[in-house]
């Protein structure tokens, strides 16, 4: 097994090397999520996994004997909340780095719009960019404080 392996292992060595390693990511990857514009305010809709242990019963038949179990079992809900920003505070670009008004983006976002969070603070790197549509809004929010 490991002879016939080999080979394999040396191929994808050469042709990793011929064709050259990926482009580094200089930013973290941005995050998709919904947002509007309401009363000055951008207001982002947070979707986030929850994973809960939950009761269910099952017919277990052991030995010819037919009952019944209650077993715990992982089940997964989305949780979905909102956070509003003051508008004023976010920077908005386009997909080729370009700001964007701040009475376009209000515009864009009248109702709620698929939009491009950069988490780094920073414009979207250029591996992300296939990613995304050419009018697809990129916003960079304002640092928020941790608390200890």
């Amino acid at each position: 097994m490991t002879r016939s392996l080999l080979p394999v292992g040396v191929v994808m060595a050469v042709c990793s090397s011929a064709l050259g390693q990926p482009a580094a990511l200089t930013t973290p990857a941005p995050r998709v999520e919904l947002a509007r514009v309401s009363d000055g305010k951008l207001i982002l809709e947070h979707t986030v996994p929850e994973t809960r242990m939950a009761q269910q019963t099952r017919t277990v038949t052991e030995n010819g004997v037919t009952r019944n179990v209650i077993v715990e079992v992982p089940v997964t809900v989305v949780k979905t909340f909102q956070e509003a920003i003051p508008f004023k505070e976010v920077k908005a670009f386009d997909m080729d780095g370009r700001s964007v008004t701040p009475g376009r983006v209000g515009h864009m976002l009248r109702e709620r719009t698929a939009v491009a969070i950069s988490n780094g603070g920073t414009k979207l790197d250029p591996v992300f960019r296939k990613l995304f549509r050419d009018d697809a809004l990129l916003l960079v929010l304002p640092v928020q404080e941790v608390l200890p």
